[in-house]
């Protein structure tokens, strides 16, 4: 098999292609209660109100 573009480090080409579909993925998926889940989990993380107690394994 051959490569299409024989690169020393295929890094060059997949690492920007990799962030350009992650941030398309972000846009193109916007939900509408995205930002309400946002603040509660903002506000979760900073307080501690709603977290549960670690479960035994």
């Amino acid at each position: 098999a051959k490569a299409i573009f024989p690169l020393e480090n295929p890094g060059i080409l997949s690492i920007p292609l990799g962030f350009l579909g992650a941030f398309l993925g972000t846009i193109l998926s916007h939900e509408p209660t995205s930002e309400h889940k946002f603040n509660e989990l903002l506000v979760r993380s900073n307080t501690g109100l709603g977290a549960e107690r670690a479960s035994a394994h």
